[in-house]
């Protein structure tokens, strides 16, 4: 997408060094460097959306806007529009650090419903999918990750345990369509939990395993915290 960079409320040379000085925040904080061109691109079409407004002047309502038409084009993935989120959160929160930047965190963009014509073309395998998920998957849930990894070395778990159980915490997720945690509940665990069963024929064990993942991140998190009292959906 291609940007006039007279239309951000300064020169290109000024602009050129907000724009290197955010992408070097970004790697800063621990993000590849071909991911952080993401977020600059993105940080770019916010501006664009914009127009002549200065970004140092805009406002937390400017970017939940800027999210929710982003929400509306059928052609993002949820993962994309909490990229999008997540660099505007690190060019207001960690580069300009204005106020009201970490408030951007808790912004829930809710990804419009996908048309019933489109559930029906769709094969299975594209609706419920939980196989490979996206490298970009870790760095939207990080801070989610971290926690859990702390929280079982704390219980001296093996390194096997974490690893697996980190894998079925990022499968939940990406099957869950990357939404934002504090949407998902434990009706989302529910479903995920007879998928296992009823499409990817897995052992009771499995899906033990994979709950008890589930169960061990919602009480880090403080999210779907009733999952424990999810039934087991096993075939018979």
């Amino acid at each position: 997408m291609e940007t006039n960079e007279e239309s951000y409320g300064c020169g290109r040379s000024v602009k050129a060094l907000v724009w290197a000085g955010y992408k070097e925040t970004v790697i800063r904080k621990g993000i590849p460097e071909k991911t952080a061109l993401w977020y600059l691109n993105w940080l770019k079409q916010f501006a664009s959306f914009m127009r002549n407004r200065e970004l140092s002047q805009c406002v937390i309502t400017d970017v939940e806007k800027f999210l929710s038409q982003l929400s509306d084009k059928n052609n993002l993935e949820t993962w994309q529009i909490e990229q999008a989120k997540n660099s505007l959160l690190l060019f207001y929160k960690e580069y300009l650090n204005v106020p009201w930047g970490s408030r951007i965190e808790g912004l829930v963009i809710k990804k419009a419903d996908p048309p019933k014509a489109f559930l029906k073309e769709c094969p299975e395998n594209e609706l419920f999918r939980d196989e490979s998920p996206p490298k970009e998957l870790t760095t939207i849930y990080r801070n989610l990750l971290e926690k859990l990894r702390t929280e079982i070395r704390v219980r001296h778990y093996s390194v096997r345990t974490e690893q697996t159980y980190e894998q079925w915490v990022r499968r939940f997720l990406f099957f869950s369509k990357m939404r934002p945690v504090a949407e998902l509940s434990a009706g989302e665990v529910r479903v995920y939990l007879e998928y296992l069963a009823t499409k990817r024929k897995v052992s009771a064990s499995t899906q033990n395993q994979a709950l008890n993942a589930l169960v061990r991140t919602a009480m880090i998190s403080g999210q779907f915290m009733n999952c424990s009292d999810t039934p087991m959906c096993l075939q018979p």
